[in-house]
């Protein structure tokens, strides 16, 4: 299971040591990302794409994401949707959905 952290404000916390102190909730990759006051946190436990290009935060043109979950008709969305991925991680789907169809994308699943 993975770990997700965030806040929307500037904090004086070492935002990175409380990420990393998720790390048993996933140990396969810690890693941070803040934009402007927003900082977002997230440990990874890999199970469907081992692939390092699926570490999260994910971050692609001016969307950021982190996601703990499974989209089982991923690939399916993928191939029907037409999406221009770069990488074959469910969470990259997320974006290209949103990218394309704005909050409706949610009506996708």
């Amino acid at each position: 299971m993975c770990g997700i952290l965030g806040c929307n404000f500037n904090t004086n916390l070492d935002f990175k040591k409380v990420t990393s102190m998720m790390q048993n909730r996933g140990p396969d990759f810690c890693d941070t990302k803040q934009i402007n006051n927003n900082f977002f946190g997230h440990t990874r436990l890999s199970i469907i794409d081992l692939d390092a290009e699926a570490n999260q935060p994910m971050l692609f043109d001016d969307i950021l994401i982190v996601f703990n979950g499974e989209i089982y008709n991923y690939e399916e969305l993928r191939k029907d949707e037409e999406l221009n991925c770069k990488t074959v991680s469910d969470t990259e789907v997320l974006i290209r959905l949103y990218q394309k169809y704005g909050y409706d994308f949610l009506n996708k699943f």
